[in-house]
C-alpha cells in the first residue's frame, strides 16, 4: 500500500508539475531548466510559504481550506525535492564519467605533446645538423675560393707583367716595321716600274687569251653536242639490243617449234615407209591368195569325184598357206603396232592409232578363222589318210575360204585408207615445216639486218668516241695552256706586290697579337671581378641562410612555448571549471539537506 500511494503521490506531483511548469516530467524539467534556477525559485517559494504560514497561522480557524492547499503544496515540493535529489545524483555521475573522459583526453593529449616535442626535437637536431654542414661546406667554399682569389691574383700579376713585356716589344717592334715599310715603299715604286712593263706585256698577251677562250667555248659547245649525239645513240643502242634480244628468243622458240615439227615428219615418214612395206607384202600375200583362190574355185567346179579329194586337198593346202600369210600379216601387223607406240607415243596422232588398232583387231579375227580352217585341215588331212573327203566336208571348207579372202580383201581395203589418211596427214606436216621454216628464215633474215643496224650504228658510236677523245685531249691542251698563262699574269701580279703584302702581314700580326693580348687581360679581370662577386654572393647566403636558421630556432620554441602555455592554461581553467562545479553542487546539497 506505501508503495502504491508513493507512486501515485509521485504520478500526482508529476501531473501538478507539468500542469503547472509546462513540462511533461521530471526529467524533462531538470533537462528544461538549469538546476541553480530551480534552486533559487524554490528558496522564494520556501520564503513565500513560511511568511505565508505565520499569516496563516493567526487566521488558521478562518482559512481551514488553505490547510489543505498547502498540504499538497507541501507534498507537491517534496517530490520536486526527490525527483531534484535523483536529477543531482545523475548528472553527478555524468559529470564523474565527463571527468574520466577528460583525464584521458589529457592523458592522451599530454602524450601525443610529449611525442610532437620528441620529433620536433628530432627534426631540430637534424636542422641543426644540416646547418652545420652547410656551414661548413660554405666554410671550405670559401676557403677554396679564397685561394683560387689569390691564384688568379698571382695571374693577373703575372699577366701585368706579359703585358708589360709585350708593350716594349711591340713598340720596337713597330719601330722596325716602320723602317721596314719606308724599305717596302722605296722597292714598291722601283716595282711600279717593272709592273708598267709587265702591264704592257700582259696586254700584248691578253688578246692571245681571248682568242683561246672563244675557242674554248665553241669547243664546249661541240664537247656538249656530241655528248647528246652519244646518249641519244646509247638509248637507240639499247633499244636495238631489247629487239635483238627479243627476235633471238622468237628464233628459239621457231627453231624449237621447228624441232618438234621435223620430229612428228620423221615418225611420220618411218611409220609410212613401214605401212608401205607392210602394204606391199599384203598386195604380194593379196595376189597370192587370189591366185590360190582362182585355182580352188577352178578346181571345185571341175565335177571329178576322184579327183575331187585332191583338189579339196590342194585348196586346203592353199588356205593353209593363205592362213599362213595371214598369220604372218597379223604378226607383222602387231610388230608394225608395238613398234609405232615405241617410237613416240605423244606425237602420234589419234586417227592413224585409232586405224592401227582397228587393223589389229581385224588380224585377230583372221588369227581365229585361220585357227578354225587349221582345225578343218587336220581332220581332212587325217581323213585322206583313211576313207577319203566327202562332199559335204568340202562343201563346209569352201565357205570358209570365201570368208578368208573377204577378210583379206577387207584388210587390203582399210590398209589402203590408212595409207592415204597417213599421207594427206603428211602433207599437212610438210605444209606446216615448210611454213616455219618461211617464219624462221624471215627471223633470221630480220636478225641478220638488225645485227648489221647494230653493227654500222657501234661503228659509227666507235668513230665518235675516238672523235670525242680527240677533242678531249685537245681541250686538255687548252686548258693547261690557260692555266699557264694564268699563271704566269698571276706570277708578275706577286712579284710587284709581295713586298708590300708581307709587310702588311707583319704589321697586321703584331696588331692582332696586341689586340688579343688585350682582349685576354680584360677576360681575366672580368673573371677576378665575376669571381669576386660569386664569392661576395655566397657570403651574403651564408648570412641569410643562418639568420634564416635562427629566425626558425626561434619562431620554434616561440610556437612551442605558446602551445604549452595555451594546453595548460586550457587545463588549469577545465580544473577550475569542475572544481567550482563540484562545489556548487555540494553546496547545493547542502541546502537541500538543510531544506528537508
Amino acid at each position: 500500500m506505501s508503495c502504491d500511494t508513493a507512486s501515485n503521490a509521485l504520478d500526482r506531483s508529476e501531473r501538478e508539475f507539468s500542469s503547472d511548469f509546462g513540462y511533461s516530467s521530471l526529467s524533462d524539467f531538470s533537462r528544461g531548466i538549469d538546476l541553480d534556477d530551480y534552486l533559487e525559485e524554490l528558496e522564494k517559494r520556501m520564503a513565500a510559504e513560511t511568511d505565508h504560514d505565520g499569516d496563516s497561522s493567526q487566521g488558521s480557524l478562518r482559512n481551514t481550506p488553505d490547510l489543505l492547499t498547502q498540504l499538497q503544496q507541501k507534498e507537491r515540493d517534496l517530490m520536486l525535492a526527490a525527483e531534484l535529489g535523483k536529477a543531482l545524483l545523475e548528472r553527478n555521475e555524468e559529470l564523474t564519467k565527463r571527468q574520466e573522459i577528460l583525464t584521458k583526453d589529457y592523458s592522451a593529449r599530454i602524450e601525443e605533446l610529449e611525442y610532437e616535442r620528441h620529433t620536433l626535437k628530432r627534426r631540430l637536431d637534424a636542422i641543426e645538423g644540416e646547418y652545420d654542414s652547410r656551414l661548413a661546406e660554405l666554410q671550405n667554399d670559401l676557403t677554396h675560393v679564397q685561394k683560387e682569389l689569390q691564384h688568379k691574383e698571382s695571374l693577373f700579376h703575372g699577366v701585368e707583367d706579359d703585358r708589360t713585356r709585350l708593350v716594349t716589344e711591340l713598340s720596337e717592334q713597330n719601330q722596325r716595321l716602320t723602317a721596314q715599310l719606308r724599305e717596302a715603299q722605296e722597292i714598291e715604286a722601283q716595282l711600279g716600274s717593272e709592273a708598267e712593263k709587265l702591264r704592257e706585256q700582259f696586254n700584248a698577251r691578253k688578246g692571245t687569251v681571248t682568242d683561246h677562250a672563244r675557242q674554248l667555248e665553241l669547243l664546249k659547245a661541240e664537247i656538249n653536242v656530241l655528248a647528246d649525239k652519244k646518249n641519244d645513240l646509247e638509248k637507240r643502242v639499247h633499244n636495238l639490243t631489247n629487239e635483238r634480244n627479243s627476235l633471238v628468243h622468237s628464233l628459239e622458240d621457231a627453231n624449237e617449234q621447228i624441232c618438234a615439227l621435223e620430229k612428228q615428219l620423221r615418225d611420220q615418214e618411218y611409220r609410212i615407209v613401214l605401212q608401205d612395206r607392210d602394204l606391199i607384202e599384203l598386195r604380194h600375200s593379196n595376189s597370192r591368195l587370189e591366185e590360190q583362190v582362182d585355182e580352188l574355185h577352178s578346181l571345185s567346179t571341175s565335177g571329178s569325184s576322184p579327183s575331187h579329194g585332191t583338189s579339196l586337198l590342194n585348196e586346203l593346202e592353199a588356205a593353209q598357206s593363205v592362213v599362213s600369210g595371214s598369220e604372218y600379216l597379223g604378226d607383222h601387223f602387231a610388230k608394225s603396232t608395238g613398234n609405232g607406240s615405241c617410237i613416240d607415243d605423244d606425237d602420234s596422232p589419234a586417227s592413224i592409232t585409232h586405224e592401227i588398232a582397228h587393223d589389229y583387231k581385224l588380224t585377230q579375227d583372221l588369227m581365229n578363222t585361220y585357227e578354225q580352217l587349221q582345225k578343218v585341215c587336220t581332220s581332212l588331212l587325217s581323213q585322206q589318210n583313211g576313207d577319203g573327203v566327202t562332199e559335204s566336208e568340202a562343201e563346209k571348207v569352201r565357205p570358209m575360204i570365201e570368208e578368208l579372202k573377204l577378210f583379206i580383201q577387207d584388210i587390203s581395203r582399210r590398209q589402203a585408207e590408212s595409207e592415204f589418211a597417213a599421207k594427206a596427214e603428211l602433207k599437212a606436216l610438210l605444209r606446216d615445216l615448210d611454213a616455219e621454216r618461211e617464219k624462221s628464215k624471215a627471223l633470221q633474215e630480220q636478225l641478220s639486218t638488225q645485227h648489221n643496224i647494230t653493227r654500222s650504228r657501234e661503228d659509227t658510236i666507235e668513230n665518235l668516241t675516238s672523235e670525242l677523245s680527240l677533242r678531249d685531249t685537245e681541250l686538255i691542251a687548252l686548258r693547261a695552256e690557260n692555266a699557264r698563262l694564268k699563271q704566269e699574269q698571276a706570277q708578275q701580279e706577286i712579284n710587284q706586290d709581295e713586298v708590300v703584302r708581307r709587310a702588311r702581314e707583319d704589321r697586321d700580326q703584331a696588331i692582332a697579337r696586341q689586340n688579343t693580348l688585350e682582349l685576354e687581360l680584360t677576360r681575366h679581370k672580368t673573371d677576378f671581378r665575376s669571381l669576386s662577386a660569386q664569392l661576395m654572393d655566397a657570403i651574403q647566403q651564408k648570412i641569410e641562410l643562418s639568420q634564416q636558421l635562427e629566425a626558425w630556432q626561434v619562431d620554434m620554441q616561440s610556437m612551442l612555448n605558446d602551445q604549452l602555455k595555451e594546453r595548460l592554461h586550457q587545463e588549469e581553467q577545465k580544473r577550475r571549471k569542475y572544481k567550482e562545479d563540484m562545489a556548487e553542487q555540494k553546496l547545493k546539497a547542502k541546502k537541500f539537506a538543510l531544506w528537508r
